[in-house]
């Protein structure tokens, strides 16, 4: 789940737990393949989260 109001959090879809919260996070997109999170700055230049 993410939003500019929640910042970035993920949950164990098993679980239900809480596995990363940030707030300052607020990426556009999601790449599942790659499981890659994106975020474009305001130079249209983007930038790859990958949580671990």
């Amino acid at each position: 789940m993410w939003g500019p109001e929640n910042g970035l959090t993920i949950l164990n879809p098993h679980t239900g737990e809480i596995e990363f919260s940030d707030e300052t996070l607020c990426p556009e997109f999601y790449h599942p393949y790659a499981g890659v999170f994106l975020e474009i700055d305001e130079f249209v230049r983007f930038t790859g989260i990958r949580l671990v």
